[in-house]
């Protein structure tokens, strides 16, 4: 079969890059890449040694595409140290490297997405890169580098870029117009103090990456991430229902509409109807309403990032079938 993608220099940024060879549907598995290395964390971090013991286990010709990749500036005593923390991805308990998932390039709103590959529920060493939109013969493929990017600001953002990474970010929304920027910024402030309340968790204090650069980026202070800690008081279904579209709208507003979007749109659904089930004093029918175009755009945004024929719109569709036949919804 054609491959959905080729591995070429690009013009817009340093070094190669990952382009559509041909119009990418949403939904689509443009790329399964089996992670080449992958180290556990027995401590705080992993060592050189660890590092070099994984890459004398591969064969000849992988060992080259390793020491092709991305070296980076970052201080550490080996080349191939180096290597691996420019281009790994962490998990919990473990970092995995993936030789042409490490090619794509970043961007804050980005056009795809990478996504442990699964076996049932249990996780595999290989990842999948997947649409998120339609992507046009020749574009480039884009992921973000850090899941966190979605609730700061555009310095925490680049300082982490520049300090990590050797780059700035330039994407649309990192080259805003000033008042632009302030409005782009104050949203990402909201989805960080939201994503986190409807995850159950404080929010993240990310004030500290406002002063991260490449002198201290090797700080464990900085380096290790921020804590979280579970909410101290729990949401009411009041709350989960605001919270949860609020979210999803800011989301939608920068660009960052994706499956988890959908599912804040469930979610505030299924609340507000369990709400209508308890409280004789709401009103039934705006409130199926909202229910109705909550579940709406739930469906839409799945459809058009999955396939509109795709197991998950499927579920989606018949969740929501099963859903009009309670007696919530019976007001019309």
């Amino acid at each position: 079969m054609e491959s959905w993608y080729e591995i070429k220099p690009s013009l817009e940024r340093s070094g190669l890059g990952v382009f559509a060879a041909r119009t990418i549907p949403p939904g689509t598995v443009i790329m399964h890449d089996r992670a080449i290395m992958k180290l556990k964390l027995k401590h705080v971090q992993f060592t050189d040694e660890e590092v070099r013991d994984s890459f004398n286990l591969l064969s000849d010709a992988d060992k080259i595409r390793v020491l092709k990749l991305h070296e980076g500036h970052r201080p550490f005593k080996t080349k191939l140290m180096r290597i691996y923390k420019a281009n790994s991805f962490g998990g919990k308990g473990f970092t995995k490297l993936h030789v042409d998932i490490s090619r794509v390039n970043h961007s804050c709103v980005p056009n795809a997405d990478k996504q442990d590959d699964t076996d049932g529920d249990e996780k595999t060493d290989a990842a999948n890169l997947i649409a998120i939109r339609t992507i046009a013969q020749g574009e480039e493929i884009l992921i973000s580098y850090n899941s966190n990017f979605e609730g700061m600001t555009v310095t925490q953002r680049n300082n982490i870029l520049d300090s990590y990474y050797s780059f700035r970010c330039s994407c649309p929304a990192c080259t805003l117009p000033p008042k632009e920027r302030i409005l782009s910024d104050t949203r990402r402030r909201l989805i960080n103090v939201l994503s986190s309340k409807c995850s159950g968790f404080e929010p993240l204090d990310l004030s500290q990456l406002d002063h991260l650069n490449r002198q201290n980026a090797e700080n464990p202070a900085m380096a290790m991430g921020r804590p979280q800690f579970p909410l101290r008081v729990a949401l009411s279904i009041s709350e989960k229902t605001a919270f949860s579209v609020l979210l999803a709208e800011l989301m939608q507003a920068e660009r960052l509409t994706n499956v988890f979007t959908a599912d804040l749109y469930r979610g505030a659904a299924y609340h507000l109807m369990q709400q209508m089930s308890v409280n004789q004093y709401i009103l039934v029918i705006p409130s199926a309403l909202f229910v109705t175009v909550w579940m709406e755009k739930a469906i839409k945004i799945v459809s058009n990032i999955t396939g509109a024929h795709s197991e998950q719109t499927r579920a989606i569709k018949a969740q929501w079938n099963d859903w009009q036949k309670g007696e919530q919804l019976d007001v019309y």
